[in-house]
Parts: structure tokens; C-alpha cells; sequence
């Protein structure tokens, strides 16, 4: 143990870790020979491969160390105590439990940490006997290095400071609290990872090809991979996934990969060729993990063949090889990553027959903003697709675009056993359109259905208004679609007005929407007697004129 003699005040620096006591005043006039330490023990030969980047992030436990007073009262309230770590060492943050205080009448404050430091300060606690204080922080402490790498620091002393709030400066412990080392860890092999196959992937429909099918995209559910032993993925390991002739992946699916267990992230995929998807394992941030690294690809991967002939190939197992950016040689999985296959599709069987409905369709016309619900019957068994044109068939060769999902890919269907299938969710149609079914060579009828402009007129009043002559009153209607692509749709008002037993029209408006799909008009009220007045978005090229808005009745007094 060494002692000096330490009167002193400062803030932490440096991220150094503080502890305050809160002390009686000392007597005027005593002098100490200083602290005793008794350093800290379990900090030296940490292994390298505990680190938090590089390692495992697995936190050593010191026992230690315990400090006592140079004489009673020695230590005011106030007095804090700090220490800091070496470069590339870090403490564990969450160990903030107030260390031991005996002897005296002082409680210590929880641990506070700032970077490579941690503080605590001493409090009055008014209770208890006046002998040396003595502060023990027992298993509390915990440490680990930050890099795995010696050149970033393998350690070195923890520096201890006193400061006393009455002394203009602190006083530094020459010993320190102890010593923490780190060591290079000599690698063990681990165990082969863990792989949950991917599936979905076999029995692929030869007519989903991109050369001589649809080019429909299959979705596979996983694989799911876990790493052999903690550590055993480094920073910058590469996962790569490989097809087997005759298929490819979806390039556009590079959205990153879930990562659990570990301190690692996953990049976004990326591809080479038409087989090869590569993900890389990064470092994450923010509260460390010590399990197994667990990828999973979820629904992420997309698959097609290339060519529908099964000569050009039918599938095989995805082949998953591991590199390790400290090793020279990849890691091939035995088992594979999963399996893929092509069979070949049956040709359709019979014509197809294309019917529409909707909840509100009346003459094939709907309101915007309502689904409708495609149904297709054929023979069971046959992969079809649909298509819609905003061109008349019967003027000429309309351009057909194919129902497509979110992401842009093309959407297969398939009759059922009943012999019809409908398309889910239901579609919603923004414009008028006309829709038919495709299987190869076989095509449906053709559908049109139109789509009706919804308009809401304000102010909108279930009773009549009385109002005074002179008053104006800004109707605003909101039209329903309003889209840049879409022509802006022009809405007409009408004005009524009440002469003897019938309502003669008054004025008509004409008003364009704006981008909102809002048009506004301004009645002022110049004559006595009784009014309504009421909307309508009139027919575009695209979308088939609104219903009349309800009908908005004024007393003019």
C-alpha cells in the first residue's frame, strides 16, 4: 500500500471516473501521511478477444480496490474520487452501484462515468463513528479493451485522484488504483456455424423463366445462419450465397440483413453475375451483446430461372462459403444454403373468362378509392397474369401493362381447384381502365371499368341556413383523384333558386381544381327569397364525372 498526502478539488478530466463522499469538516490543523490503496486485482492478461470490436465484448470483473482515509475527517463532504483508464480500455457503464463506505460518516453517490472515466463523490450521512473512512468497491468494477488490436493500447496503470472542495487543486495517487493488460488471445477453433435452409425456392414454374416465361420473381423464406462460437465471425467476415446454373437473383432486394446476438451489422446485399449475393459483416453501435451472431435473410431473396428450357438447367443446392478476413482460404458449408428447382409448367387448358365487381359498381362504374375484385376462370392449374390499357381495344393495338407488386415485379396467378381465382387484395383503380387475363397465347375478354370522381362540398349543412342579403358565402369542394399525371378535373356549381312551386337553375360556375384537388367559389347573396346550391366534378378524358354534391338550401332574409 502507498500513502501521500492528497488535499485537493477538481472536476473530471479526461474521462476520469469519480467518486464524492460527503465528509464533516476536518479538524483545522491535522496532518496525514496520506491515502492507503490497496489496488485493484483481475485487470492484467485480459484476453484480446474480449474486446468490444473484434472480440466478444465479454466483461472482466476487478475486485477492488479499497482506499482509506489518511485521518478521520480527513475527507470533507464533497471530496471526490476519479479514476481513469489506459487507452482502449473501457468500464461498464451500467455497473453504477455506490461502492462500500465504513468507518466514518460518509455514503458515497452512485458511480458516474464520462468516457475512460468514473467518479464518485462523498456525502455527509451524520451518523456513524469518526474513524478513518474507508471506501471498498469490492466486484463492482468491470473493464474491457475497446480493439482487439495491440497497436491501439495493451494497458497500462488506472490513474486515482482526490479532489477536495476546499483546495484549489487534486491530488494524484502515484500508484494508481491498479493495472489493467490485455494480451493477444491465441484462436480456438470454433464449431461449423448453424444453417436453417432457405425454402420456397424448388418447384419453381418453368413459365416464371425470363426467357420464355413471365419473368414472375419466387420468394425465398430465409436461410437463417449462426455462427459456430462467440467471435467467430471478425469484422469484416463475408457470407456469400451462390445459384446453381439457370437462375438468378433479384439485384433490386439489397435492402441489410437482420443481425441479433452479436456487435455486428450486416451491409447490403450485393450481387455479382446472376448467382452471387454477398452480405458483410460490419460493426454496430450502442449496448454490447455477447451471444452467437445470428443472420437472418428473411424474405429478402428473390429468385428466377433464366431460361424456361430444362436443358439450360433445372436447380440445385444455393452454395454458402464463408470468408474470414483474417484467414487465407474460404469456408465452404457443406450443407449448402438451401435448394432451388425448375419444373415444368403445364400449358393452360381452355379459354379463360375475366369477370369485375365491386361493393358500389353500378353500369361498371365505381367511385375512386374503391377496390374491385378481378376473378379469372380456367382450368385449375393455370399461371396467368393481368393486364390493363387506358387505350379502347376495339380502336386499335392498346399498350397492355401487367399488374405489378410494390416493388415493380411482376404478380402470378393461379387458378384453383374451383376453377377461378381472384385477384387479392382487392385492385383499386385510380382512372378508367380496361382489364383482361394472359396465360402464354391465352387470352380473356375484355373488362372496362370506369372510375367516378368523389367530390365534398363545405360548408355542408343538414339543415337550411338563414342568412342576411349582401352575405357571401366561399363554397370549397375537394375532388377525389387529384394527381400531377391526372387531368385536373373542373367543377361545376349551381345555383337554384326558389319561384313559386319549382326551383329554377340561377347561375352556373365553373371552377378547375388546383393541385389539392380544391376549386372555390364565392356566392354573395344579392336578393331575398330561398336558394340551394350544389357540385359536381364534371367528366375528364381519364375519370367519369362525380354524383352531385348534397344540396346546400339558404333563406335570404
Amino acid at each position: 500500500m502507498q500513502q501521500i498526502s492528497v488535499r485537493a478539488k477538481a472536476a473530471v478530466i479526461g474521462g476520469i471516473a469519480v467518486l464524492a463522499l460527503g465528509l464533516l469538516p476536518m479538524a483545522s490543523g491535522v496532518a496525514a501521511a496520506g491515502p492507503s490503496v490497496t489496488p485493484f486485482t483481475g485487470g492484467t492478461g485480459i484476453q484480446s478477444n474480449t474486446a468490444r470490436i473484434g472480440g466478444s465484448g465479454a466483461w472482466t470483473t476487478l475486485t477492488g480496490p479499497v482506499i482509506v482515509e489518511d485521518s478521520p475527517g480527513f475527507w470533507p463532504a464533497g471530496t471526490t474520487i476519479s479514476m481513469a483508464l489506459p487507452a482502449n480500455f473501457e468500464w461498464n457503464a451500467a455497473r453504477t452501484t455506490p461502492p462500500s463506505v465504513t468507518g466514518c460518516q460518509r455514503v458515497s453517490s452512485a458511480i458516474a462515468y464520462s468516457g475512460a472515466g468514473l467518479t464518485i463523490t462523498l456525502n455527509s450521512l451524520f451518523v456513524g463513528p469518526l474513524t478513518n473512512c474507508t471506501v471498498d468497491f469490492g466486484s463492482i468494477l468491470q473493464v474491457r479493451p475497446i480493439t482487439s488490436s495491440l497497436a491501439a493500447g495493451s494497458g497500462g496503470v488506472v490513474t486515482l485522484t482526490f479532489v477536495d472542495p476546499s483546495t484549489p487543486m487534486p491530488g494524484v495517487f502515484p500508484g494508481g488504483a491498479g493495472v489493467v493488460s490485455m494480451v493477444q488471445s491465441t484462436p480456438t477453433p470454433s464449431g461449423p456455424p448453424t444453417v436453417v435452409p432457405a425454402t420456397g425456392g424448388t418447384g419453381i414454374q418453368s413459365n416464371t423463366a425470363l426467357t420464355g416465361g413471365s419473368g414472375a420473381w419466387t420468394t425465398l423464406s430465409g436461410p437463417t445462419i449462426t455462427e459456430g462460437g462467440l467471435g467467430a465471425w471478425p469484422i469484416g467476415t463475408r457470407i456469400t450465397l451462390a445459384l446453381p446454373a439457370n437462375f438468378q437473383w433479384n439485384q433490386a432486394r439489397t435492402a441489410p440483413l437482420s443481425v441479433t446476438g452479436c456487435d455486428r451489422n450486416a451491409t447490403a446485399i450485393t450481387y455479382s453475375g446472376n448467382d452471387i449475393a454477398t452480405v458483410t459483416l460490419a460493426a454496430r453501435s450502442g449496448a454490447s451483446q455477447m451471444a452467437l451472431c445470428t443472420i437472418s435473410f428473411g424474405t429478402t431473396l428473390q429468385v428466377r430461372p433464366l431460361n424456361s428450357a430444362s436443358s439450360a438447367g433445372t436447380g440445385g443446392p444455393i452454395t454458402l462459403t464463408f470468408v474470414d478476413p483474417t484467414l487465407p482460404m474460404p469456408s465452404v458449408f457443406p450443407g449448402g444454403a438451401g435448394q432451388v428447382s425448375m419444373v415444368t409448367s403445364t400449358p393452360p387448358v381452355g379459354p379463360m373468362t375475366l369477370t369485375i365487381t365491386a361493393p358500389t359498381m353500378n353500369n361498371m362504374a365505381i367511385n375512386w378509392g374503391e377496390g374491385i375484385n378481378i376473378t379469372t376462370a380456367g382450368s385449375p392449374g393455370t399461371v396467368y397474369q393481368v393486364q390493363i390499357t387506358t387505350t379502347d381495344p376495339s380502336s386499335g393495338t392498346p399498350a397492355w401493362e401487367t399488374l405489378t407488386d410494390s416493388n415493380a415485379v411482376v404478380r402470378n396467378f393461379t387458378i384453383g381447384s374451383s376453377g377461378s381465382s381472384t385477384v387479392t387484395p382487392p385492385y383499386t383503380p385510380i382512372r378508367n381502365y380496361w382489364y383482361r387475363s394472359v396465360s402464354g397465347t391465352t387470352v380473356s375478354n375484355v373488362v372496362r371499368v370506369t372510375v367516378r370522381q368523389t367530390i365534398v362540398i363545405r360548408p355542408q349543412n343538414s339543415t337550411t341556413q338563414t342568412i342576411s342579403r349582401g352575405r357571401t358565402i366561399t363554397f370549397t369542394t375537394t375532388v377525389r383523384p387529384a394527381r400531377p399525371e391526372l387531368q385536373p378535373a373542373v367543377v361545376r356549381f349551381e345555383l337554384y333558386r326558389r319561384s313559386g312551386s319549382s326551383w329554377v337553375l340561377a347561375q352556373t360556375v365553373n371552377r378547375t381544381i388546383d393541385a389539392n384537388g380544391v376549386a372555390t367559389w364565392a356566392w354573395t347573396a344579392s336578393q331575398s327569397g330561398r336558394f340551394y346550391v350544389r357540385a359536381q366534378a364534371q367528366p375528364t378524358p381519364v375519370n367519369a364525372n362525380s354524383f352531385w354534391s348534397p344540396n346546400q338550401f339558404y333563406n335570404v332574409n
